[in-house]
């Protein structure tokens, strides 16, 4: 019995060495110079490209997509909605987020990557151009959907007809008067630039967010010799120029909103617009 048993085990070691060999030799005997050289070429499959962006700190809020995970989770947390959704536009476009570089209560540097393609740029136009169209049709017609409710509620409140609570319509108003009191604050700062002359000035805002955006023609000042410039010089005009809003920015004025400034410089050159310095500031009540 012991030897029918090493007989066997010696059968199946046999077997498994000489698979092994089989293969081995299969290996070594399909490998050429020509094989090995095309080992070396990158596939167009694992070609990648990178997007590095910072889109300032991250403020967390009441959960929004959370809640519908309590029962997994047991609990809401806080979320840095704006972020998010920043996040989600961008893996429309495919992006993905592999890596963050900083810390929770400054700025954060995200790292994205996706597939290379040709194509990629045409693509983004595309969706960016569909996403837009949509936008703007779902915020005309929630305009239209709230202009409705207000006439509707506005006629039940003069007839009575709806209860109405008092501390809310307080909050309501108080709330209402700080935005108006943020927005004609920003307005102020705008036109104030705008007097200073620093530049071309456009206005964008929302409820909790002011931005202003400060676009300066450096042609004249910056562009020597036909077609040279500094960048040195041109960020020194630039940190000037923002020591100058720092000044005229009275941070106690804002609230628990933001107010945004961006600012580009460009020359002209051959009838078209180069840029040659981008820089966003948030600033907010601590």
């Amino acid at each position: 019995m012991k030897r029918e048993y090493w007989s066997l085990f010696f059968i199946i070691s046999v077997f498994f060495s000489s698979n092994s060999f089989t293969q081995t030799a299969s290996v070594k005997k399909n490998k050429s110079p020509a094989s090995s050289h095309s080992s070396t070429i990158i596939s167009a499959d694992t070609q990648w490209e990178y997007l590095v962006i910072c889109f300032g700190n991250t403020y967390f809020d009441e959960a929004e997509k959370t809640k519908g995970y309590y029962s997994l989770i047991k609990d809401d947390g806080k979320e840095g909605i704006s972020l998010q959704k920043s996040l989600d536009g961008l893996g429309k476009l495919g992006w993905e987020l592999v890596d963050v570089v900083g810390i929770i209560s400054g700025d954060q540097e995200l790292i994205l990557k996706r597939k290379y393609s040709p194509l990629n740029k045409q693509t983004d136009e595309s969706v960016v151009k569909g996403e837009s169209e949509k936008f703007e049709k779902d915020l005309t017609a929630q305009i239209d959907r709230e202009r409705q409710e207000s006439a509707q509620n506005e006629k039940l409140l003069n007839d009575k007809k709806i209860l109405v609570d008092m501390d809310k319509v307080e909050e309501d108003t108080l709330i209402e008067e700080e935005r108006k009191q943020f927005l004609d604050y920003c307005s102020g700062l705008a036109e104030s630039f705008k007097k200073e002359n620093f530049g071309d000035i456009k206005e964008v805002n929302s409820n909790f967010r002011f931005d202003i955006s400060i676009s300066c023609d450096l042609t004249k000042d910056f562009l020597a010799n036909g077609n040279e410039y500094r960048s040195s010089s041109v960020k020194q005009y630039f940190k000037s120029l923002q020591e100058k809003v720092d000044n005229l920015i009275d941070k106690n004025k804002l609230g628990y909103r933001t107010l945004g400034i961006d600012y580009t410089g460009y020359i002209q050159l051959d009838g078209k617009k180069n840029t040659v310095y981008t820089y966003s500031i948030d600033y907010f009540d601590k």
